[in-house]
């Protein structure tokens, strides 16, 4: 979701998080598909890895440097902002703090896409010269005789 962009050109995971879309729901209502025929409950899952590692859930969940469970309600960090999300992923159009784009940051960012672009169009098509060179076409013209 990071690497993905609305029809807007906003940042998928910075606008679901800053409109409050991203929801936490327990891991029995999440269903994992491997492959189309199979679907487990990511409860079941994290079961089953626990089992498989000889240890508890609760010793699978995301631990901070000191060792301790990282908490998943309140967190002593402040959250990223959207903006922030956004300056993080490279070739994503900049996002206010209320989540909106504005037209300044997306033409801006259209510009530079346009002059990235045209760089890597102008090194294709250099390195296509180098293959096979373009065949001149002569052209010729009629003449009207006077008689």
């Amino acid at each position: 979701m990071m690497r993905t962009q609305l029809s807007d050109g906003s940042n998928m995971l910075a606008r679901f998080h800053t409109t409050g879309k991203m929801v936490k729901v327990p891991t029995k209502n999440v269903q994992m598909v491997p492959n189309r025929n199979t679907t487990i409950l990511l409860s079941e899952l994290n079961e089953a890895i626990a089992q498989q590692r000889g240890v508890t859930v609760a010793d699978l969940a995301v631990k901070g440097r000191d060792g301790r469970t990282v908490p998943t309600k309140a967190s002593s960090e402040p959250a990223m902002t959207a903006s922030e999300m956004a300056a993080a992923a490279p070739n994503v159009a900049p996002v206010a703090d209320d989540g909106v784009i504005t037209d300044e940051a997306l033409a801006k960012k259209f510009r530079s896409d346009a002059d990235r672009l045209s760089k890597e169009a102008a090194e294709l098509r250099r390195q296509a010269e180098e293959l096979v060179p373009t065949k001149k076409k002569t052209v010729t013209t009629k003449t009207s005789q006077s008689a």
